[in-house]
């Protein structure tokens, strides 16, 4: 969760105590360990005293070794240890065909149209991200297909006033 909104941690601890059902996908997962394998790459880089301007321009040239591979893949299996109330889903070939679907027809960029498709397929009440844009697109997305009911896009830092409007008791 580091280079995380702090409101990202505080929904997290929030969704723990309450109990809530809480689930990423194996994408989300993915991601994260593309953004810890940056973190590796770009530390090795500045232990070397590389500038910033060389790091970034060679970031999708990573040259990490198998140790510093399982040193990101610790940290993400080590998150999903701590936080065991965090179900990790998939999508089957259908879920596949709605991301796909949503990709294609709207403004939404391919990882979240995953996002989105694994969200609604695996029945969440609300997609927390940090991106307005997934928001905004999403919401328009569901609306056309008539599952803005069942499907609350959100960003973190208005989730309080959604769970008041959904009347969701917190502790």
């Amino acid at each position: 969760m580091r280079r995380r909104p702090t409101k990202s941690g505080y929904w997290l601890q929030r969704i723990e105590e309450n109990k809530w059902k809480c689930c990423t996908s194996i994408y989300g997962l993915m991601e994260l360990l593309d953004l810890e394998q940056d973190h590796e790459f770009v530390q090795k880089r500045l232990a070397r005293n590389q500038d910033f301007d060389k790091i970034f321009r060679e970031k999708y040239r990573r040259d990490l070794t198998s140790s510093e591979f399982q040193t990101s893949k610790q940290l993400i299996d080590g998150f999903l240890t701590e936080k065991k109330f965090i179900d990790v889903v998939t999508l089957n070939d259908a879920g596949w065909k709605l991301a796909l679907h949503i990709a294609a027809n709207s403004n939404i960029f391919t990882p979240d149209a995953i996002h989105l498709a694994t969200a609604w397929q695996n029945n969440a009440d609300i997609l927390l991200t940090n991106d307005g844009h997934l928001v905004k697109e999403g919401t328009e997305v569901l609306k056309s297909e008539k599952m803005e009911k069942e499907l609350k896009l959100c960003e973190s830092d208005k989730l309080s006033k959604l769970l008041q409007n959904m009347k969701v008791k917190m502790k």
